[in-house]
């Protein structure tokens, strides 16, 4: 098999690039998104195939985070052949920042405004929903639902509360 300079440098080229969301779809399993590939302008530059994207764990336990259009993203091509592409998200731009300042905190800020942080050196889990949301924790029979103003608790059987 032989290439000529020019196929082996596509293909060096294309191991590993760097693009933006585009468009995602996740009408089909596992969800997928296409990637433009250079800059903003639309001649200067390429939509990829419809690629997936990795996740933190895709075994028994899972893990997914759905990908915003213009969230940047890096793109990993085996043999330089973009149609066989990885999406790897998390790069942070100047249009979505890193949230914290902190390197001891754990982080997640939602669009709507949510934040879910835990700070290891204070010991503080911190859980920040929308005044028009709620937490509700279920275990079995019993949920705990928490919402602005109201605390409901629908269990079999109350313990009371012990000192």
């Amino acid at each position: 098999m032989s290439f000529d300079v020019t196929e082996i440098d596509r293909r060096i080229s294309n191991l590993i690039r760097i693009g933006k969301v585009d468009q995602v779809n996740y009408g089909i399993s596992p969800p997928k998104a296409r990637i433009w590939i250079g800059e903003d302008s639309k001649e200067r530059g390429f939509l990829t195939e419809w690629l997936p994207w990795f996740g933190l764990s895709a075994g028994e336990d899972r893990s997914c985070d759905p990908l915003d259009v213009g969230e940047q993203v890096m793109i990993f091509s085996p043999s330089g052949e973009m149609n066989q592409g990885v999406a790897l998200a998390g790069i942070f731009q100047t249009a979505h920042p890193y949230p914290v300042t902190s390197p001891d905190k754990h982080n997640t800020t939602y669009k709507d405004g949510a934040v879910v942080e835990y700070d290891r050196v204070a010991h503080a889990y911190k859980i920040n929903i929308p005044s028009d949301g709620s937490v509700v924790i279920t275990v079995g029979r019993t949920t705990l639902e928490l919402k602005d103003g109201a605390t409901t608790l629908t269990t079999p059987k109350f313990e009371g509360l012990q000192s």
